[in-house]
């Protein structure tokens, strides 16, 4: 059985909806590290803070 554990993933998408689901379901289940990744200007802020606070959990 293959986990996330100690791997480091990049999501695009994920200020929100589905890849913001995805970061925290990863970071619950063990990831080292989520680079999340959404190309919205207005965006930008919610991708910085949720790196911010979900990087503190790892």
């Amino acid at each position: 059985v293959r986990t996330v554990k100690d791997l480091v993933i990049l999501i695009t998408g994920a200020s929100s909806g589905l890849g913001r689901a995805a970061v925290e379901r990863l970071i619950q289940q063990g990831v080292r590290g989520v680079i999340a990744f959404d190309r919205s200007t207005f965006e930008h802020n919610n991708v910085t803070a949720a790196n911010h606070v979900l990087s503190k959990k790892i």
